[in-house]
């Protein structure tokens, strides 16, 4: 993965000034550390506890949820320790629509609807 460290680094700057990290604790000054040492390439932190790993999770991905979701810079955290990845905005996979289960049903009935309406005008029309 290509990434530039200074925008990293504004990255990070921007994301601790969010409300997502207001009253952040230990948890911004965290993701300065554990970025700070991947950019250095010093290997991930260990020994930190999985609340704190956790909720810093959840404060980015509230984050990218609200007011980072158009920054072209994405920092995430890995699921077991504390590394994480950074992926430019073009290399994002943009989820496409996904129709909900109610949804599928409902055209999935409509199309039965349909191709028995279909047979019965087919064989029982009058000639």
């Amino acid at each position: 993965m290509n990434f530039n460290g200074d925008a990293v680094r504004a990255q990070v700057e921007k994301i601790l000034g969010s409300p997502a990290f207001a009253n952040a604790g230990l948890t911004g000054p965290l993701l300065r550390v554990v970025v700070q040492n991947a950019l250095a390439g010093q290997p991930p932190l260990s020994g930190r506890t999985a609340e704190e790993t956790r909720d810093l999770q959840g404060r980015l991905q509230s984050y990218y949820a609200d007011a980072g979701k158009d920054d072209p810079v994405l920092i995430e955290l890995s699921e077991n320790e504390c590394r994480f990845t950074v992926q430019t905005k073009t290399e994002r996979q943009m989820p496409g629509y996904q129709p909900s289960p109610g949804r599928k049903l409902f055209m999935f009935v409509l199309c039965l609807v349909a191709l028995i309406a279909l047979w019965v005008f087919y064989f029982f029309a009058p000639k």
